[in-house]
C-alpha cells in the first residue's frame, strides 16, 4: 500500500480478511478492506477526517493522533497500526484484552510495548519481536526515513523492508527449522 503512496488510516484486525477459495481458508492470502478514510500520502491530498467520532477502533491509532484529531496523518501512523496488529496475532489476543479504563493513548503504548517485550519472544521468536517493537516503538527511526516534506520517499519504505519485513521473513525461515 504505501508503495503506491497510499495510506490506509484505519488498519486493525478487523480491516484484514481470509476468503476460502475453495479449498479452505488459507492464511497466505490475507486482504485488506475497509479503504473508508484511506487517502494518498501526497503532502497536497485531503480525505474527510473521521478520527474525531471516536470509534471502538481507536485504540489501534498512534498516541500522537489520538492526542490530536486534526494532526495530518503520516505513513508511519500506519506502522503502529499494523505494529498493533502483529502483536494481536503474535499472542493470539484482542490488542482490547490490554486496555484499561481510562488509559490515556502514551500509557496504553508503554502497556503493549511492555507486553511485546515480556512476551512475543518466547511465543513469536526474537525476530518476529523485533519486528513488532520497531512498529509499535521506533517513531524516531520512521521519522529520520520520511521525506523532509512530510511526503514519503523511498526511504522509507527501504527502511520498513530491512526493519520489519526481513525480520518477519527471518522468523518465519527460524519456524520452519524446527
Amino acid at each position: 500500500l504505501h508503495s503506491i503512496s497510499w495510506l490506509h488510516k484505519r488498519i486493525n484486525s478487523n480491516s484484514i480478511v481470509f476468503f476460502d477459495y475453495g479449498d479452505g481458508f488459507t492464511i497466505n492470502k490475507p486482504l485488506m478492506i475497509g479503504f473508508g478514510v484511506s487517502r494518498a500520502s501526497k503532502q497536497a491530498a485531503e480525505t474527510v477526517d473521521l478520527r474525531h467520532m471516536g470509534t471502538e477502533f481507536d485504540v489501534y491509532q498512534h498516541p500522537e493522533l489520538r492526542a490530536d484529531a486534526h494532526r495530518r496523518y503520516e505513513t508511519r501512523y500506519d506502522i503502529y497500526s499494523l505494529g498493533l496488529v502483529l502483536l494481536e496475532i503474535g499472542l493470539w489476543q484482542s490488542i482490547y484484552y490490554f486496555k484499561e479504563k481510562d488509559q490515556d493513548a502514551q500509557q496504553f503504548q508503554r502497556k503493549v510495548r511492555n507486553v511485546c517485550e515480556t512476551h512475543l519472544a518466547h511465543l513469536m521468536g526474537k525476530a518476529y519481536q523485533h519486528a513488532v517493537l520497531c512498529c509499535i516503538d521506533n517513531d524516531e527511526l520512521w521519522k529520520s526515513a520520511q521525506g523532509t516534506d512530510g511526503d514519503d520517499t523511498v526511504t522509507i519504505q527501504e527502511v520498513f523492508c530491512w526493519k520489519v519485513v526481513k525480520e518477519l521473513r527471518r522468523s518465519i525461515l527460524n519456524t520452519k527449522s524446527l
